[in-house]
C-alpha cells in the first residue's frame, strides 16, 4: 500500500473574505504544508479559492484546476485543512469520488483537522459521504440562520451592512451624503417629472465626473438598482426579485426621496413596457408604445422601422412582411398638430388635475398595488410550490388579482403625468413654444398624458400622399 506522495497538491478554500486579504487561505496553507512535512511528502502545486462557498454551488477555479491535474495525472495525493473545504455538497463528493474512479490509481489524501480519507475502500468512502452529509447539513442550517437573521433585521428596519456604502449615504450608511443625495433627487425629478431616460442621466453624470461608490462608472443598469431601492425613501426592503423587494418597515436611516416618488419609480422602472425594441428605436420615434393597426383582425402595435435610405416608418408586421406602413415624419407632424389643438381646447385642464389630486390620495393607491402584487405572489407560492391550490382556482383568482393590478396602474398613470400636465401653459402660443424648445423626452411624456392610443388604417391603392382621414386618435380624459 503506498503511504506516501511524491507529487501532492494541497487545496485551500474560505468562504467570506470581507477583508480581502486572504488571510485565511493563508493560514491554511501553512497548516498544510507542516502536514506535508510531518508526512515526509513533496509539494507538486497548490491551489486556492478565496471568498468562494463550497455550498453556494459557484463555480471554484481553483477546485477546477484541482481535478484537472487529478484527471491528468500531473499529481498522486491531496492535502486539505478539512473535508469541508474540499467540499458541502454531497453530489460534489460522489462526483469527486468518480473522478478518482476513473483515473485508476491509488490517491492519497489527508486532512490537517480529520486525519487520512481513504476513498480506494468501501468503508473509506461511505465515511466520506457520512463526513460530507454533516458539512451540507451545517451548511443548510447556517443559511436557514443568516435568512432568519436577515429577515429580522427587515422587519425592524435595520441595516444589514456588508459590501460598499450604499450611493447617496456615508460609510456608517445612515448619514446622508449631500452632494449624492442632490443627484439621486434631481435624477428622480428628471425621470418622474421630465421624462428623461437613465441612459441620458448617465451620460449627465459621466459628463460631470460623477463616480458609483466604487469608483466605476454609471451605466443605466446601476442606475436602475439605485433608484429603485427602497432605502433611498427611508424604508427597509426583503427578497429582492429582479431588484424588487417587499417592503417590511420604515428604516432607522432618513429618505433621501418621498416615499410617493420611490414607489412611482420602482412602477416605473420596473415596467417592461417602457421600451419599443428592446429600447434602440424608444429615443429616436415620438409614437412608439402609441401606434396600433387599424386593419380589420389586426389591432397590432406598430412599430419604428426605417425604410430605404434611412427614411424613419412605423410599419406592422405580419408574419414577417409589413401588411401596413406609414410615413413617421408625416404622422408624427399631423399628432402634434391635433394634441397641441386639444390641449389648447381644453381650458380647465389645472382645475381637473386638482380635482382628481383631492378626490384619490396616491399613496392609498401604491398601497393597493403592493396589496394585490402581495397576494399574487402568494398564490403562484400556493399552486406552484406548495400545491395547496387547485388549477381552476389558481386561475380564477390570478385573472381577478390581475385585474385589479391593471385597474390600479390606470388609476396611478394619471398621476404620473399631472407634474407635466400641471406645468404646461394652456396659451396654445406659448404650449408650441415649449413644445419646439423641449427634447424628445418631454415632448413623450406629455404625449402620454394626454393620448391613449392612435389607430392606422390601411391607405388607399395609388394614394402616395399622407392621409389624415387614415389616423384616428384616442385622448385621456381626466377623471
Amino acid at each position: 500500500m503506498i503511504t506516501e506522495s511524491n507529487r501532492t497538491a494541497i487545496y485551500c478554500r474560505i468562504s467570506s473574505d470581507r477583508a480581502g486579504a486572504g488571510l485565511g487561505v493563508a493560514r491554511q496553507e501553512k497548516e498544510c504544508r507542516e502536514l506535508a512535512h510531518r508526512l515526509g511528502w513533496t509539494i507538486s502545486a497548490i491551489f486556492t479559492d478565496n471568498d468562494i462557498s463550497a455550498y453556494s454551488g459557484k463555480t471554484r477555479p481553483g477546485y477546477a484546476a484541482l481535478l484537472a491535474a487529478i484527471k491528468n495525472r500531473d499529481v498522486d495525493g491531496l492535502i486539505v485543512w478539512h473535508t469541508d473545504r474540499l467540499h458541502r455538497n454531497v453530489r460534489e463528493l460522489l462526483d469527486f469520488i468518480d473522478v478518482l474512479r476513473d483515473v485508476e490509481y491509488e490517491f492519497l489524501v489527508r486532512t490537517v483537522q480529520a486525519g487520512p480519507v481513504d476513498i480506494s475502500t468501501p468503508t473509506g468512502r461511505a465515511l466520506a459521504v457520512t463526513f460530507g452529509a454533516w458539512a451540507q447539513q451545517e451548511s443548510e442550517h447556517k443559511a436557514e440562520r443568516i435568512r432568519s437573521k436577515h429577515r429580522e433585521l427587515a422587519e425592524n428596519g435595520r441595516e444589514k451592512g456588508g459590501g460598499h456604502r450604499p450611493f447617496g449615504y456615508e460609510q456608517d450608511r445612515v448619514n446622508i451624503r449631500e452632494s449624492e443625495a442632490t443627484l439621486i433627487r434631481d435624477a428622480t425629478h428628471k425621470i418622474l417629472n421630465q421624462g428623461m431616460s437613465l441612459s441620458g442621466i448617465c451620460r449627465d453624470w459621466k459628463d460631470a465626473g460623477v463616480q458609483t461608490v466604487s469608483g466605476g462608472r454609471w451605466t443605466p443598469h446601476v442606475l436602475r438598482r439605485v433608484l429603485m431601492s427602497a432605502r433611498i425613501s427611508g424604508r427597509r426592503e426583503h427578497r429582492k426579485v429582479k431588484n424588487l423587494g417587499e417592503i417590511t418597515a420604515k428604516a432607522e436611516w432618513p429618505a433621501i426621496i418621498s416615499a410617493d416618488d420611490s414607489d412611482r419609480l420602482r412602477e416605473l422602472l420596473s415596467d417592461p413596457s417602457r421600451t419599443t425594441n428592446g429600447g434602440i428605436n424608444a429615443r429616436k420615434y415620438l409614437l412608439s408604445g402609441y401606434l396600433y393597426c387599424g386593419i380589420e383582425g389586426c389591432g397590432r402595435r406598430l412599430i419604428a422601422r426605417p425604410q430605404g435610405d434611412h427614411q424613419r416608418s412605423y410599419v406592422c408586421a405580419e408574419i414577417g412582411r409589413a401588411h401596413l406602413r406609414v410615413h413617421a415624419e408625416s404622422l408624427e407632424l399631423y399628432v402634434t398638430e391635433v394634441m397641441l389643438d386639444y390641449l389648447g381646447e381644453f381650458v380647465n385642464l389645472a382645475a381637473a388635475i386638482r380635482s382628481r389630486s383631492e378626490s384619490v390620495q396616491e399613496s392609498k393607491l401604491w398601497s393597493e398595488l403592493r396589496d394585490y402584487q402581495t397576494r399574487l405572489e402568494q398564490a403562484e407560492h400556493a399552486f406552484w410550490v406548495a400545491g395547496k391550490m387547485s388549477e381552476a382556482t389558481f386561475q380564477r383568482v390570478t385573472r381577478d388579482l390581475e385585474a385589479n393590478v391593471q385597474r390600479v396602474r390606470h388609476s396611478l398613470s394619471l398621476f404620473r403625468y399631472d407634474a407635466v400636465l400641471a406645468d404646461v401653459p394652456v396659451a396654445p402660443t406659448l404650449t408650441r413654444e415649449r413644445w419646439d424648445r423641449s427634447g424628445l423626452a418631454w415632448r413623450r411624456l406629455l404625449l402620454g398624458a394626454l393620448i391613449e392610443r392612435v389607430t392606422v388604417g390601411p391607405g388607399l391603392r395609388g394614394r402616395n400622399r399622407f392621409d389624415p382621414d387614415r389616423i384616428q386618435t384616442t385622448f385621456r380624459r381626466p377623471e
